[in-house]
């Protein structure tokens, strides 16, 4: 681990449901990513540099987690997974930054269903998104031993989340879905 280590995450369930408590889920799959682009996978399991347990000590470390709505799903499913808090240094939830700008500067969160996903802000801003429309896809896939698709789909998520926040460092700004500029500012 280097020194100033940001890293991009992204997780899969092993399951899904409307009605489920954060522990219910399970993992199936973690991405990480760190700045230059390389990635490793995290799974639950004894499974020694690749385990869960790895993965929090590593979060641990690093200088800054950046995440699409980590802060209230992927970080508590870990945490809740692990049975235990993941302290994160800093956090910078992208999801979370669009929706705070978008309510300081007093517009409505949403222009309709899925205006602020993942795959709708990637694909107006950087002109890229998800490899499927909806992750609730991926626990069915898991089920199947369908690993690679799992695996292939949350490094993509990872691999346009760390685009987005490389765009977003770089212009300071993200495009809603009618292509006006709504300006970012990361600390």
């Amino acid at each position: 681990m280097s020194e100033g280590e940001i890293l991009f995450l992204d997780l899969e369930t092993a399951d899904a449901g409307p009605d489920m408590q954060l522990d219910q889920y399970g993992i199936s799959i973690v991405t990480v990513m760190d700045q230059a682009g390389d990635p490793a996978f995290y799974t639950d399991g004894d499974l020694g540099d690749y385990s869960l347990e790895a993965l929090a000590k590593r979060i641990r470390g690093a200088d800054e987690v950046v995440t699409y709505n980590g802060a209230n799903f992927d970080i508590p499913v870990i945490e809740a997974t692990l049975r235990s808090p993941v302290p994160v240094l800093k956090h910078t939830d992208l999801y979370q930054e669009i929706d705070e700008t978008l309510k300081s500067m007093g517009v409505r969160r949403t222009y309709g269903k899925g205006a602020w996903t993942l795959d709708r802000v990637c694909r107006d801003t950087i002109g890229e998104g998800k490899l499927l429309d909806d992750g609730i896809y991926a626990p069915m896939k898991w089920r199947e031993q369908r690993y690679g698709e799992v695996v292939t789909y949350n490094f993509y998520d990872v691999k346009i989340t760390r685009k987005l926040w490389l765009f977003i460092q770089e212009h300071g700004y993200v495009l809603d879905p009618f292509g006006r500029k709504i300006d970012i500012q990361l600390d």
